[in-house]
């Protein structure tokens, strides 16, 4: 990895493999798998190094600072090397990887770990806790008890993981169990080398949920109306706020924390403009993750009066 001013600069390699019946050189690979895997493992790559510059959109600009080189294919299962060649990309904005030849790689690989063990914890009904370190190198999971999972993650991992995930999604849709049983993803450049990262038919299922909510929590001040008070739910204007999905002045559904008790609250939130914590509720499309709902999960008790007379 070359640095300069302008950012760094050099090649990241990875193995990329696709098992399974269809995949076999006698009698022809399925051309449309094996187009399809190809397009989404580059949109994968693309899609982190915009997570990784919190950006969303791949440009012109962009594939001249970065792009997906198909370099060897081998016989046997569809095995490739792929170069992902990088000009002046701006250092990640994760600081744990800011001297890793191997950003665009280690950023999947740690991204899927934490879905996995983020989706697995939800899964099995208990709650995840997540826990951002600045020191921290990797993902780390520590089961609490029968109802917690402790998940310890470098600072600013969940967001990029997050915004990842449709791209994972898309790549275990290839997996049938039958025709393909496994997507493989690696740095070892062997094919007889087993990659360290694989995709199958648990983890198709596992990242097939419709409905997420988010890890990091977040301020807003909003106005709730509309409120259904036994069912702690309504619409709520948004006035302030630094979450960048979300749109000041847009009304969106709401629903309060089960956990919270906010029924001695709800007179002073309801039609008033109040400060309150959130986190959101994420629905999946044919584009990805959108935002569905907020889920207020505190107040600010020492600014809740702070906000009688802001404007709509």
């Amino acid at each position: 990895m070359k640095k300069d001013e302008n950012g760094v600069s050099g090649i990241q390699s990875l193995s990329f493999r696709v098992s399974g019946d269809e995949m076999d050189t006698e009698s022809g690979y399925d051309l449309s798998t094996v187009i399809g895997s190809l397009n989404d493992i580059e949109s994968l790559v693309n899609k982190t190094y915009l997570s990784l510059n919190n950006r969303q959109r791949f440009n012109d600009q962009d594939a001249q600072r970065l792009n997906v080189r198909l370099k060897k294919i081998e016989k046997g299962s569809l095995w490739t090397q792929l170069d992902i060649v990088y000009h002046n990309v701006v250092i990640p904005a994760l600081p744990y990887l800011a001297a890793n030849q191997d950003f665009i790689l280690a950023t999947i690989k740690d991204s899927l770990k934490y879905i996995r063990a983020k989706r697995t914890a939800e899964k099995k009904g208990q709650t995840p806790m997540i826990e951002q370190k600045a020191g921290a190198q990797s993902v780390v999971v520590n089961a609490t008890g029968n109802a917690k999972v402790r998940i310890i993650v470098p600072q600013g991992l969940p967001k990029v993981a997050d915004e990842l995930q449709p791209e994972f999604k898309k790549l275990s849709e290839h997996i049938d169990g039958k025709g393909v049983s496994s997507i493989g993803i690696g740095s070892n450049l062997s094919p007889d080398v087993s990659e360290e990262l694989k995709l199958d038919e648990n983890d198709k299922e596992l990242l097939s949920t419709k409905e997420i909510t988010s890890d990091e929590q977040f301020s807003i001040v909003g106005k709730i109306f509309s409120g259904n008070f036994s069912a702690n739910n309504g619409k709520i204007l948004v006035i302030q706020t630094g979450e960048s999905s979300l749109e000041i002045g847009k009304v969106y559904r709401a629903e309060i924390y089960k956990e919270l008790h906010a029924e001695d609250k709800w007179k002073d939130m309801f039609l008033t403009a109040r400060p309150y914590y959130c986190k959101l509720k994420l629905k999946s499309d044919s584009n990805g993750f959108k935002v569905d709902r907020l889920v207020i999960t505190d107040w600010e008790n020492e600014n809740w009066d702070d906000y009688l007379e802001v404007a709509e």
